[in-house]
């Protein structure tokens, strides 16, 4: 069972030229396949329970690409499937798991962040006049700040009096875990939330 987001669907390798006589190119060389045959290329690996994707809007997939190639598909490699699910389980795995998500604080903060991305729309052309655009500014630091406030009050936390203090305080734990090695790391609150959702569900599936 894959449970997350979709992949960003990058399912060909390239090779750099650059010792053309006229410059330098692209060349792809090489796509990768699933052993069921299908290519990771473009479409990626639809998982078969979603979790709140945190990339969510960010338009650097491969499908966002102009001219990007096309998702196919080649012959199958005989294997045999192991925990196949029914899709009445798969959906009822997806239905269980959204109603956690939705009352889980650290998703919550998630889905907030994805809101206020979403609000800088590369497809709209770019705000100069300085009064709108620090209104702008304003309007994110607002709403970022409610939505770590939120998730602190939700898990016992105190909030921060305001985006100074919040700015401080994010800055201090970058600086921190910077100086750790990426295995003395702790896990971040809503890190863990995905690995600890992904053991319920398998827990779930295992049930039926």
């Amino acid at each position: 069972m894959v449970v997350g987001s979709t992949t960003t669907g990058k399912g060909s390798a390239q090779i750099q030229l650059d010792n053309l006589a006229l410059g330098s190119a692209t060349l792809t060389q090489r796509k990768f396949y699933r052993i069921t045959g299908g290519s990771t290329q473009n479409k990626g690996v639809v998982p078969d329970v979603e979790l709140v994707n945190i990339y969510d809007g960010a338009e650097f997939s491969e499908r966002d690409q102009k001219n990007a190639l096309k998702w196919d598909t080649i012959k199958t490699s005989p294997y045999k499937p192991e925990g196949k699910f029914t899709s009445n389980t798969l959906a009822t795995l997806n239905e269980q798991s959204k109603i956690r998500q939705n009352m889980n604080p650290q998703f919550q903060y998630l889905d907030t962040l994805n809101e206020i991305r979403a609000m800088e729309d590369g497809a709209k052309p770019v705000v100069l006049d300085m009064t709108e655009r620090r209104a702008y500014l304003k309007s994110v630091e607002t709403k970022t700040l409610a939505a770590e406030n939120a998730r602190r009050k939700a898990t016992g936390k105190k909030p921060y009096a305001d985006w100074t203090e919040y700015q401080a305080a994010t800055e201090a734990q970058y600086e921190e875990r910077s100086r750790m090695k990426d295995a003395e790391r702790p896990k971040l609150p809503e890190d863990e939330a995905f690995v600890i959702e992904a053991a319920k569900i398998m827990l779930d599936a295992d049930k039926d």
